[in-house]
Parts: structure tokens; C-alpha cells; sequence
């Protein structure tokens, strides 16, 4: 694994890996963005996240929407073509964080992660709610 991103599961036995894009960039905006390391994990990790259905348009680009437990992110579930366009914005993306001290309206992306299951692909990207 190369030092942008970080895998999990290469020498796992079953089908499942789970990949983890520019932690150190998105560690950092989560700490910028004043979002704990231990809250987030914990929201994450938490049992019974809910799903959301979307409009038509939604469905039809294939997103689809979860939300943690306790309300304060929401995982987006796209494409790996978005995947692309946010690294080729990442790094305008942070250094605008860092210029306005994380004071934006844009949306404040957390993390990002690629989830294999018996061979399917799901992209995520994780946001403030």
C-alpha cells in the first residue's frame, strides 16, 4: 500500500477489503473541521445506520445515502469516476480549508473509502450532516 492510501484485508483469506484514501489529507480536515477522531469512529462503527431513499435522479446516477446513528454524518455511496474528480480536487479542496480556517460552506468531507465484497466495489465518501 502506498503512502496516499491505506488498505486493509490484502492478506485477508475471505472477500473483503476495505481501502481508506489519503488518510493523513482527510485526518487532517477532520481535525480542521473540529470533528474528533473518537467521535467519528464511534459513528461510524455504530450499529444501525439508516438509509435514506433519494429521488429519481438519485437512483438513477446510482448514489445512495446513509446516515450514522447519531445524525452527524452522512455516507455517500458513488462511483469510482467521482472517486477520480476528488482526488483531482483534493488538493485545492484542503489548501481552501486551510485559507478560511475551515470556515466554508462547502461541504466538509471527512473521509473517503472503497469497500470490496466478493469481488463488487462500493466508494464511499463521508461528510458533516
Amino acid at each position: 500500500s502506498s503512502g496516499i492510501n491505506a488498505e486493509y484485508g490484502d492478506n485477508m483469506t475471505g472477500k473483503f477489503k476495505f481501502k481508506e484514501y489519503c488518510p493523513l489529507v482527510f485526518r487532517n480536515l477532520r481535525e480542521r473541521f473540529g470533528v474528533k477522531d473518537s467521535i467519528f469512529n464511534a459513528a461510524l462503527s455504530a450499529t444501525e445506520p439508516y438509509y435514506e431513499s433519494q429521488g429519481e435522479k438519485e437512483k438513477e446516477r446510482g448514489h445512495k445515502y446513509f446516515y450514522s446513528k447519531d445524525n452527524r454524518f452522512v455516507v455517500k455511496i458513488f462511483h469510482s469516476e467521482e472517486v477520480a474528480f476528488m482526488h483531482s480536487i483534493l488538493t485545492d479542496y484542503y489548501n481552501y480549508a486551510v485559507e478560511k480556517g475551515a470556515k466554508t460552506l462547502l461541504p466538509q468531507y471527512l473521509a473517503m473509502y472503497k469497500i470490496t465484497v466478493s469481488g463488487a466495489e462500493y466508494h464511499m465518501i463521508v461528510m458533516r450532516h
